[in-house]
């Protein structure tokens, strides 16, 4: 469900992308980053109406604005304790560093900015609505609790995959 209009969902995503970032990267980021990684929330909806023909130069100019916050965030994770890792990690594994941030990054970005933020949101949401019930809950296994939310409000309702060019399809009961 929607998050109560008590929660601040720009203020707990910015404690997520803060803390994530810190975490991943062994240092907090800039206040720039941040800044342009809670933008990030505001501009992608848009890209991914990419094919909406009303849109136009706002879609562009959203897309521009997507894709400069995903550098940056590379950036900033290369420069980072966590860069140096993935670089020496890149070289023993015949890998590239550059892609390999960019991954870190959109994972950052997409997965803990939205996945994240919605689990908590859901949490916050859960206790509040019977603090008398939930509170207990979270003080005797935090970890179940937060589990047991992402099965009830899942952060991440589906995964998508594609078949690489040439290879195989696998079929489902009845040949789909």
């Amino acid at each position: 469900g929607a998050a109560p209009a008590e929660w601040d969902s720009r203020a707990v995503r910015e404690t997520v992308v803060y803390n994530l970032f810190a975490r991943m990267c062994d240092e907090p980021p800039s206040e720039p980053l941040l800044e342009a990684m809670l933008s990030y929330f505001d501009t992608l909806p848009g890209c991914l109406l990419s094919e909406a023909p009303l849109l136009g130069a706002a879609l562009d100019s959203q897309a521009n604005a997507t894709l400069e916050t995903r550098l940056a965030l590379k950036a900033a994770v290369l420069a980072s304790p966590l860069g140096g890792r993935l670089r020496k990690a890149s070289r023993a594994d015949k890998l590239d560093a550059d892609e390999l941030a960019q991954q870190v990054a959109d994972g950052l970005l997409f997965a803990g900015g939205y996945g994240t933020t919605h689990l908590t949101l859901a949490a916050l949401e859960r206790v509040s609505s019977d603090p008398a019930l939930y509170v207990p809950l979270w003080e005797a296994d935090p970890d179940a609790f937060l589990v047991e939310s992402a099965r009830l409000d899942p952060p991440v309702t589906s995964v998508s995959a594609i078949a690489p060019k040439g290879g195989q399809q696998l079929q489902g009961p009845g040949g789909g």
